[in-house]
Order: structure tokens, then sequence, then C-alpha cells
């Protein structure tokens, strides 16, 4: 492949799913920094992405596809990496920066440290960075197996770029690493909200699967049937698409709640829209890295009530949402509280704006372009 200005360098951007199949947090961070650096020409740019369509972009960045074993996907990418490495040798990138934890980083790691490039890894979930024990079920080994190449992607990376502090402590318990650099992710800063309206909302936001635990979102919107009918819960994600069962379970359990709306997936502007009109934003996940809902909801003036995640402390350390330890009662109790004290709640909007405009603005992008463009 040649290059279209030899004075810019080449870079690869690895995702597994363009965001215009799917939009989860990683897919949302890529996008901003491609709009950003697209119009700049920072860089000749060409976006990597499995099963997705090749076209042009305009005559800057380029989107290149590989083939993927989706039947096997579900259980790790590591059936797709041999298919990657060949198209990192067909593109001959400078740099390589990949995002989302999968055997992908390992392919990445090993390219670069072949052919002498620069590959810079993105951390997203802290689970990516926990050990997985070995396991002999089928179920169980293919991730142990994919775990395993994304630590040597770890382990090998040029530059590692942390979301958290408590990343970096992961890093340096688990893989002695301790020169990685920490980013806030990082979103376009919006107009200030509307007032809110009286009906309180709720609102929940992520991809239907077990580690987000949509059954406890749906358990407190069926115990307000009784508290308080008027309160309005909100369901935004894509449906399970493997776990058929299950996602059963719960498509059965949310038509059984009649104060409860599930509006399945939306596109970006419609989840800011409801962002704007609502009151809390509740996360049930069992992990997060640093959740892009959590910025969604500051910028628009709604609080976080968070079961597991809290990312370095922040909610506690700038009032701008309440975390529960696990709790469910916990939960249910803030919730309560939340609803009741409008003044608490709108004393967190306000802060949760201020902390947003100055922690996730696309100002943290600069420290990525300037670790990228200082590659040698």
């Amino acid at each position: 492949m040649e290059k279209t200005d030899s004075n810019r360098k080449r870079l690869c951007i690895i995702l597994p799913t363009h965001w215009l199949k799917k939009m989860g947090g990683a897919q949302y961070q890529i996008k901003c920094l491609v709009d950003l650096w697209v119009p700049k020409r920072y860089f000749d740019i060409i976006l990597l992405c499995r099963n997705s369509v090749e076209r042009k972009a305009g005559n800057e960045y380029r989107l290149i596809t590989f083939k993927a074993m989706d039947r096997l996907s579900r259980y790790g990418r590591v059936f797709d990496i041999w298919h990657l490495y060949k198209s990192l040798k067909l593109i001959d990138p400078d740099i390589i920066y990949q995002k989302i934890g999968t055997a992908y980083a390992g392919a990445a790691a090993f390219y670069a440290k072949r052919f002498k490039k620069f590959f810079t890894l993105h951390l997203a979930s802290d689970n990516d960075l926990v050990p997985m024990k070995p396991s002999f079920k089928f179920k169980s080994w293919i991730p142990y197996i994919d775990k395993k190449i994304l630590h040597y992607g770890i382990r090998n990376a040029d530059c590692i770029i942390a979301q958290t502090r408590f990343q970096q402590s992961l890093l340096k318990k688990y893989f002695n690493i301790d020169n990685s650099y920490v980013v806030p992710n990082f979103q376009p800063v919006p107009e200030s909200p509307p007032p809110k309206k009286e009906t309180i909302k709720v609102l929940w936001v992520a991809n239907l699967k077990r580690l987000k635990q949509p059954e406890l979102f749906i358990k407190l919107a069926q115990e307000f049937e009784t508290i308080d009918s008027s309160i309005k819960f909100f369901m935004v994600g894509a449906p399970a698409s493997w776990e058929h069962q299950w996602q059963e379970k719960i498509s059965n359990a949310i038509r059984q709640t009649q104060n409860l709306t599930y509006l399945g997936l939306q596109p970006l502007n419609k989840v800011n829209d409801l962002f704007r009109e609502s009151h809390i934003l509740i996360n049930t996940s069992l992990y997060e890295g640093f959740s892009n809902t959590f910025i969604q909801a500051w910028f628009n003036e709604v609080p976080v009530i968070s079961l597991n995640c809290n990312p370095d402390d922040i909610l506690e350390k700038y009032k701008i949402g309440l975390f529960c330890n696990g709790s469910y009662k916990r939960m249910l109790s803030g919730l309560k509280r939340m609803i009741h004290e409008e003044g608490l709640r709108d004393k967190m909007g306000k802060a949760s704006r201020a902390y947003a405009e100055k922690n996730h603005s696309l100002n943290n992008t600069r420290v990525i372009l300037d670790l990228l463009r200082s590659s040698k």
C-alpha cells in the first residue's frame, strides 16, 4: 500500500467492530480521535476492523476489513489474529494504535516487534489486566488463551495508555510496568442541558450482557412500582446476541414491569437526548474501565449511582454521584435519597458538569497525539 503523503506517518488503528455496527465506549473514543485527526492530516490513517464494509472515507482515511471467525468470536478473538497479522503486513504501518483488550493486542505487538514498528495499546476494561485461571472447559480455555495473548501484547507494547491511576496500579501489580500514561476518556463538550422536567427519569445505558447485570436495574424499577410509580425507568442497549434464553428471560422481566421502558439500541444523538432529559444514571456493571456513559451523564448534569464501579474514587471525591460498593440495598436506598432530595440531586448535577468540562473534554486527545507523533 503506497503512502498518500511521504511526510506523514502511516497510523493503523485496530478496532474489533466499527462504530457504525456497534457503538460501545471504545468505538466512540476511536470515532472522536478519527473525527479530530482526519481534517488535521496528522497521519495517513487506516482503520482496521473485523467484518466491516471496506470503503474509502474522503481521501484521508481508509477503512479496511480482515476475515473473522464469527461463530467462535463470542469466546475470544484468538481465531482472528492470523488474518489481522496478514493485514498488518499488507498495510505496513509506521504506528499501530489499538484499544479494547483482546488477543489483537498480542498480534499487533508481535508484528511491531518483528518489523520495528511503534505499538501503542490503550487500555479499556480493568478486567483486561487481571490474570485468568486456566480451565479445561471449552468455553473457558479459549478466553484463557485470548487473555494470555493480550497479556503478551501488554508486556511488549512500546507505549501503554491507561484510563485511570487504578489501571496503572494493576499494570505495576501484574506486569511490573510503571511507565504508562493516564489519559482520562474524552468526549465533545455538549451544550448545557435545559432545566429538567418534574417527572423523574432514571436511565440505564449498556449493551445487554451478563457483566452489565441489567436484571438489577429491572429489579429497581419493580421495587418502585410500589414505592412511587410516578418514577420512570428507561433502558438503552443492544440485546444479547448469543445467550438467547437469558435474553428472553430479561425481555420477559422488562415486559412485566409497568414503569420501565426498554428502547433497545439507539443512535448516539438519541442517547444524548435521553441524558439531557434524565435525572439519574444507574450503573450495575460488575466492572468497567471508565464508562463513557458516566461522562455523558455528567456533561448533562446527571449524577451517577454506581453499584461496583468508581474509577479512582471520583464519585465521592468530586461529589458527582453515589458509590454502592457492591450493595444492592445501598443502591436502592441511594436512589430513594437522590429522588427525594432535589437539592442534593441538583447540586451533584452542577458539580458533575463542572467536573466533566475540566477532566473529560477533547483536550485529552492531545496527549495521545503527542505520544503517537513522538514515536521514532
